[in-house]
């Protein structure tokens, strides 16, 4: 549950402000940004259908979502240095893929840990910790944007690498 609602924080962030820094760094209009989230949402339906199903049976979940949590983190602070149209949409792109794909795993990972009986009561908290964290969002992100639009893309990394480091951390543990 850390974990996801980690990741979600941070994930959270790059929907809520990633629209916003490409607007301050280009000055791009609403049907650009449309483009943009067209494809992030095109990298998020592959990554939330398709990917999780393939990649399943390749590899172990655990590899698998600490993978795309650290390529997240990675994309995100690529997309602070990218001056480039294409790889702007790649990197939109790929998060994409990486959202879709841990998400739908450490759900699937959160599902399969708890009883029946108590898992509606575990995926309702799940939510409530993700609304939660989009009101903390909007009051500390509005802050970071005055000071740098580059400062929260900054800050949602580093709260996915925490996750990722956290969740290898506990893997071990076990």
């Amino acid at each position: 549950m850390i974990v996801s609602t980690c990741f979600t924080l941070a994930v959270d962030i790059f929907y809520e402000f990633g629209p916003v820094y490409l607007t301050i760094k280009w000055m791009l209009t609403p049907s650009q940004l449309i483009f943009y989230n067209g494809i992030l949402c095109l990298g998020l339906a592959i990554g939330n259908g398709w990917l999780p199903v393939f990649i399943s049976s390749r590899a172990p979940s655990r590899l698998s979502i600490i993978s795309a949590i650290g390529a997240f983190s990675i994309l995100l602070i690529g997309i602070i240095f990218t001056d480039s149209n294409f790889f702007m949409l790649t990197w939109f792109a790929l998060c994409g893929l990486a959202i879709g794909l841990t998400v739908t795993l450490l759900t699937v990972k959160i599902s399969n840990s708890v009883s029946d009986s108590v898992q509606g009561e575990v995926m309702g908290t799940q939510l409530s910790l993700r609304v939660l964290g989009d009101g903390i969002i909007c009051l500390f992100g509005g802050i970071l944007l005055i000071l740098s639009p580059k400062i929260i893309l900054v800050v949602a990394a580093g709260i996915s690498l925490v996750a990722m480091i956290y969740y290898r951390a506990r893997q071990h543990q076990s």
